[in-house]
């Protein structure tokens, strides 16, 4: 990086953008009619040169400052700390492409973690809002839903977070699901009856995510769909941060 100084004079003249002519601090004093060299000249020749040898020792001792700051300050080390753990966090990433394991192949959350009540208190949902979130497994959003905001926008950096919450919201639109019905999916994950109302309802889906969950419904309700998705339980009941989707 190239530093650049300056300094103004009274007189107007920059050093480090020169005008034309006598007024460059290279300049020789000239005699004046009587012969004699004009000290005046040679006094403002003189102070015109020192002014960036000082402005070169003030920015030396700026740097060293700054420096000495940087390495003894432990906000500084601190947040050096954190660039190289993130550094080294992404390396293993990318080593090991855990992101296209956690992301690519399955959503990572079956069911959202938050409890939503003091969301409604904070909020005050009105039917003339419109709410921005992320997705995540879709609870969340259908929780808001109750308030009848005018509209509810979701966003997700995985595309199977959005295909699940799909899955809910037309299972919920199916006029002929039942309570039983629902709970028997998503609370008892039991697969006949998830396979029932997939049938009934999976024209509703969009393409993409009918033609995912079409290899999958079987599989996912008959494994536990609380065991699926990379944050589940497994059938101990423990967290599980890899579980099969």
């Amino acid at each position: 990086m190239n530093l650049r100084f300056a300094s103004v004079e009274q007189n107007g003249a920059t050093h480090g953008h020169l005008p034309d002519g006598d007024a460059s601090p290279s300049a020789q004093a000239k005699p004046d009619s009587s012969g004699q060299r004009n000290t005046n000249d040679e006094l403002s020749n003189d102070r015109n040169q020192g002014v960036p040898q000082l402005n070169l020792i003030i920015a030396v001792d700026a740097i060293v400052s700054f420096r000495s700051f940087m390495t003894d300050s432990p906000s500084f080390l601190l947040a050096a700390g954190a660039a190289i753990a993130l550094f080294a966090a992404k390396k293993v990433l990318d080593r090991f492409d855990l992101m296209d394991k956690i992301c690519n192949r399955t959503y990572i959350y079956n069911i959202c973690w938050e409890d939503p009540a003091v969301d409604h208190q904070v909020l005050n949902i009105t039917h003339d809002d419109v709410i921005f979130r992320i997705c995540s497994a879709g609870d969340i959003v259908l929780d808001y839903a109750i308030e009848g905001p005018s509209k509810i926008v979701v966003c997700d950096m995985n595309l199977h977070q959005l295909w699940l919450f799909e899955l809910k919201i037309r299972m919920l639109r199916d006029p002929k699901l039942t309570y039983e019905e629902w709970w028997g999916i998503w609370g008892d994950s039991d697969v006949e009856t998830a396979l029932k109302v997939w049938k009934r309802m999976r024209h509703t889906m969009s393409a993409d995510g009918r033609k995912w969950w079409d290899g999958r419904m079987e599989r996912v309700f008959r494994q536990g769909f609380a065991t699926t998705g990379s944050t589940g339980f497994d059938r101990e009941g423990h967290a599980s941060a890899f579980s099969c989707g």
